[in-house]
């Protein structure tokens, strides 16, 4: 085999290609969900806390109020916001120590009743 990807010239095929961008974007997707299950338990701890002001929200999750508010309400994926999040759910107590953070584990479930 060729290197860079098995073809002369360091190129990659096209079935490679694809299965790399696959691979790609089921990892977007897995992080998305997990942004979204992490900034709904973090929104709904502070609520029962009864943190509502940035500042106050920011000294919950140890940063300053104007990152905390972006962190907490983009919609774009970038690339540090799972480990921001997930640092911050950690600090408000949300996440087990099970010595991989590499998927949100909700440390207790809350049942309401309507």
């Amino acid at each position: 085999r060729a290197e860079g990807g098995g073809v002369p010239g360091g190129c990659f095929s096209r079935a490679t290609l694809s299965v790399k961008a696959g691979q790609g974007h089921r990892r977007r997707t897995a992080d998305r969900l997990t942004m979204i299950r992490l900034k709904m338990a973090i929104g709904r701890e502070l609520d029962e806390r009864g943190l509502t002001k940035p500042v106050e929200i920011g000294a919950a999750l140890g940063l300053p109020p104007a990152e905390a508010a972006k962190l907490l309400t983009r919609h774009q994926w970038r690339k540090d916001d799972v480990e921001q999040l997930e640092a911050a759910a950690a600090r408000l107590g949300l996440l087990e120590d099970d010595g991989c953070h590499s998927s949100f584990t909700p440390c207790r479930v809350r049942i309401s009743n309507p």
